[in-house]
């Protein structure tokens, strides 16, 4: 496991997270999206 940092500057927030170091990256990407919209209550749009 991996514990990183994310900031988020549109929101002004930090995060940390637990990752397992062999999970493809567009999986942990998707994830750490939806668990920040569903904490903020916010929506994200995919490009």
């Amino acid at each position: 496991m991996i514990l990183v940092d994310i900031n988020v500057p549109s929101i002004d927030k930090y995060y940390d997270f637990l990752l397992n170091e062999n999970t493809p990256i567009a999986s942990i990407i998707d994830e750490i999206t939806e668990m920040i919209g569903q904490k903020e209550k916010l929506s994200f749009l995919e490009m």
